[in-house]
């Protein structure tokens, strides 16, 4: 796998459970691990999945110098989806390790409107759990994807698009420089809801 990275631009993968092949899915955990999710399409009903090179999706992101605690970078983002109420936001963050990590956080993404009011939200550990920051390498790099739903009373409008990290055991928030506030939220980007087509 690490050797088809290197050769070819994009991968395409077909997420299909076989007992002959592959049967406890390590192929695609170590796509999620170690490449970006960039597209899926379902072609006469079958799922596919492209993965392209980390290297390559970090030179196509929204860059940004954001940091967590004394451990944790955040290189930039990449933004698709529908801005509309009842829509679906595609948020891929990208994660550096500047040093070992105790504790495993999680990540929290949040759409707000004027007011901080909640518009949208999607809070989990980076990659789902799969990658947990207490198992971060120094130098290590990944793609964490999250899938934020719009509430379907949203109203038209600019809103804010924040993430930041929290320990789940005691809420409290990892520290955060860059394009922080005070409630160590990073400021990622402004998105405009628009109305649904």
């Amino acid at each position: 796998l690490t050797g088809l990275m290197a050769q070819y631009p994009r991968i395409w993968f077909l997420p299909y459970p076989h007992p002959d092949w592959d049967p406890t899915g390590i192929v695609g955990q170590w796509l999620e691990r170690n490449a970006d999710l960039a597209d899926e399409a379902e072609p006469g009903g079958i799922r596919l999945q492209a993965y392209v090179p980390l290297h390559a999706a970090l030179e196509q992101m929204a860059p940004l110098e954001a940091q967590l605690g004394s451990g944790i970078r955040l290189l930039g983002y990449r933004l698709e989806g529908e801005a509309q109420p009842g829509g679906t936001l595609l948020l891929t963050l990208y994660w550096e390790a500047l040093g070992p990590v105790a504790t495993d956080y999680t990540v929290f993404t949040h759409l707000l409107g004027t007011g901080d009011v909640m518009l949208g939200q999607m809070d989990h550990p980076p990659q789902n759990g799969a990658a947990p920051t207490s198992a971060w390498e120094m130098g290590l790099r990944l793609a964490d994807r999250y899938e934020i739903p719009i509430r379907g009373d949203a109203p038209l409008g600019p809103a804010r698009l924040v993430v930041g990290m929290y320990d789940p055991a005691t809420g409290d928030r990892l520290p955060a420089t860059g394009p922080a506030d005070d409630l160590n939220r990073i400021y990622l980007t402004e998105v405009e809801i628009g109305p649904a087509p």
